[in-house]
């Protein structure tokens, strides 16, 4: 999914919806590992485990995840992998840069 169907190179910027799951940990560090910068929500208590992947970390249960994603990449990021759908397939979109690619995890 990160390579094949949104095709993320080095150097872009991906957000990967709970970033401390299993998918979204394998995300996280595969990414990584391709050099990556990845924004990824987790619940306050598992930031640790999402910085220790390398990736920043964004509280989905207090902060505007729009927002604190616009400050983190102005111009929207690359990818973004939404394992939550409902309304947050919205917010994902329109996180994207114009050229950006949403991939669903289920």
């Amino acid at each position: 999914m990160l390579h094949r169907i949104a095709k993320v190179r080095p150097g872009q910027t991906v957000l990967v919806h709970g970033a401390s799951g299993g998918v979204g940990t394998v995300l996280t560090q595969l990414a990584r590992l391709r050099d990556v910068r990845v924004l990824g929500t987790a619940s306050a208590a598992k930031h640790d485990t999402v910085r220790a992947m390398g990736a920043t970390p964004i509280d989905y249960r207090t902060e505007d995840v729009p927002a604190r994603v616009a400050k983190l990449a102005p111009d929207g990021v690359d990818a973004v992998f939404d394992h939550l759908g409902g309304p947050a397939v919205i917010d994902s979109w329109q996180m994207l840069d114009p050229a950006g690619r949403s991939s669903r995890t289920e």
